[in-house]
């Protein structure tokens, strides 16, 4: 947990704001530091305020993502569609809705051992 989010920090350095960073690194080096002793509920708390402080990572960056998304307006938004964009809809009308074509028994190849 502490190299993953020490991880994501260094990744996400600039995206990140310094209070929340700062926060973070203070989360880090008490569960170090709680690591360093044999008291389970203090790690367990301590690994708990990591996962929190880790969480503002997520949420800032998300927050920055969205807003970056929204400025590029209704061109591009959404999938395009693949070469085998009508492949679904033609299974769709087959009757399969999986998209996943079964083929029939005829197409199987077997053989009959006796035992």
């Amino acid at each position: 947990m502490i190299y993953a989010t020490e991880k994501s920090v260094k990744d996400l350095g600039d995206k990140v704001n310094g209070a929340d960073k700062q926060a973070i690194d203070d989360a880090v080096a008490a569960l170090k530091k709680a690591l360093e002793g044999d008291n389970t509920e203090d790690i367990k708390a301590k690994t708990e305020a990591l996962k929190q402080a880790s969480y503002k990572i997520a949420e800032e960056v998300y927050k920055q993502q969205q807003a970056a998304g929204a400025g590029a307006g209704p061109q591009g938004a959404g999938p395009q569609p693949g070469p085998d964009a009508n492949a679904g809809n033609a299974n769709a009308k087959n009757g399969n809705k999986s998209g996943f074509d079964k083929g029939s028994a005829e197409d199987v190849d077997y053989e009959v051992h006796d035992n």
